[in-house]
């Protein structure tokens, strides 16, 4: 690459960063607002998404994964317990370790709060021209591509 291919490469990340945060906080925008989960703190909203999409944790665990205290994330799954959005299991062998899993009730509420934001989403997006909607696709396409190369999760 010459240098002006290497500045003009430079210059579009740039923009393409601005441009994610621009949309990043609309996703959080969207996440925060109101509906039957209003009343979650973000730390349970958190919580809730990461035993969605990783699986059942002990209780440290799940802390580390959410940049929390152990007793912190026991007051934390106490509360989501006492909604019936968590299931606390003793270890079998250890009956120290306490594992975490989504329950029912937590799996429907995270699906109606993903889908309220998905149909936000949708609204937007149906304002675009079809060649502006195929240029998306194509560039997260190659986002995910770039992400799934470098061991990083993302929704396709």
């Amino acid at each position: 690459m010459i240098e002006s291919d290497v500045d003009q490469k430079s210059f579009l990340i740039e923009e393409v960063v601005g441009r994610l945060d621009g949309v990043m906080s609309y996703q959080r925008r969207a996440f925060c607002a109101g509906g039957p989960h209003r009343d979650l703190s973000l730390p349970q909203r958190f919580g809730l998404i990461t035993l969605h999409e990783r699986g059942p944790h002990s209780v440290s665990s799940l802390a580390d994964l959410l940049g929390i205290t152990a007793p912190s994330a026991s007051t934390l799954i106490d509360r989501m317990e006492e909604r019936g959005l968590v299931l606390r299991d003793r270890d079998a062998t250890d009956r120290r370790v306490v594992h975490v899993a989504i329950s029912e009730a937590g799996d429907t509420l995270l699906d109606v709060m993903m889908g309220m934001k998905r149909d936000k989403v949708r609204r937007i997006l149906s304002h675009m021209t079809t060649e502006e909607l195929e240029h998306v696709t194509g560039a997260l396409r190659g986002l995910n591509r770039v992400l799934h190369e470098q061991g990083e999760s993302a929704g396709s």
